[in-house]
């Protein structure tokens, strides 16, 4: 997955935001994850989507980057949480700074882009199969 849909270590230097407002933006989002006592998948598969879809979509303005990060959190909610948080939970978390109807375009904009291609291994996943197949607890893996 990782040589088909590689994340370019040099993609901030295309981009109009740089790496200080992305690092912000990171920050804010593992608080959110935190306040709505996520699953740890769920913030790598945000911050996956993130990256990718940034690398893509070159012309992110600053004004929308906290947009495009709340819109990759939703989607990855729904991909991979069992009860996802509502929209309008979104929406309050940003200080209602965007609309739903703006996180709703914003998703759909981030899937055609990723042409729907959410799912990334992450080293969770490699470590969670391996203690299985070790037979080693759950417990003590970094939950």
């Amino acid at each position: 997955f990782q040589i088909k849909f590689p994340i370019s270590p040099t993609f901030m230097s295309e981009l109009l935001i740089n790496s200080k407002m992305r690092s912000i933006l990171v920050d804010w989002l593992v608080e959110v994850h935190q306040q709505f006592a996520l699953l740890p998948e769920t913030l790598y598969v945000t911050i996956s989507i993130l990256d990718r879809f940034l690398q893509i979509e070159k012309t992110v303005q600053r004004k929308y980057l906290q947009l495009v990060g709340i819109s990759a959190m939703f989607l990855a909610c729904k991909y991979e949480e069992m009860c996802s948080p509502d929209v309008q939970d979104f929406v309050y978390i940003s200080d209602s700074a965007y609309s739903k109807e703006q996180i709703f375009k914003m998703e759909q904009h981030i899937l055609m882009k990723l042409e729907f291609k959410l799912g990334r291994p992450i080293p969770l996943h490699f470590l969670r199969r391996f203690s299985r197949a070790a037979d080693v607890s759950d417990t003590g893996l970094g939950k």
